[in-house]
């Protein structure tokens, strides 16, 4: 029985929980944070996770979440991100059940527009050695 409540456990658990999340920046919308030990740098390459904490809950396919967490790419040249992974759950700071998880391969690469969150999260990035 005990090994069976572990297994559930750690199924309903977010890897990004033990993550050490700093935060980036904040609106009305959501607090947007980082994890420093994420963050990978090749040439004008550069990758990292964030997570964004809603301020009000969020329903997706009829299931209420509260954050996400976002695997990006950015070009630190050309000033655009492209989203490898996106994963939604319940509760706050990653944790709770997961909601939704989805892998991009190609999703393409985006503008980052001047003083957005994204811009942010480049400058962040792209400034790490």
């Amino acid at each position: 029985m005990f090994k069976i409540v572990f297994i559930l456990l750690t199924l309903f658990t977010s890897s990004h929980a033990s993550a050490e999340w700093t935060l980036l920046t904040s609106d009305e919308n959501s607090d947007v944070y980082y994890d420093q030990k994420t963050i990978k740098k090749h040439q004008q390459i550069a990758e990292m996770y964030t997570l964004a904490n809603a301020t009000n809950p969020k329903v997706i396919d009829l299931a209420t979440s509260l954050s996400q967490v976002t695997h990006t790419q950015f070009d630190c040249n050309k000033k655009v991100y492209n989203v490898l992974s996106l994963t939604v759950y319940a509760g706050h700071m990653g944790k709770g059940q997961k909601v939704m998880g989805q892998q991009y391969s190609k999703k393409g690469w985006k503008k980052i527009a001047p003083k957005s969150t994204w811009s942010s999260a480049l400058k962040k990035a792209c400034s790490t050695k």
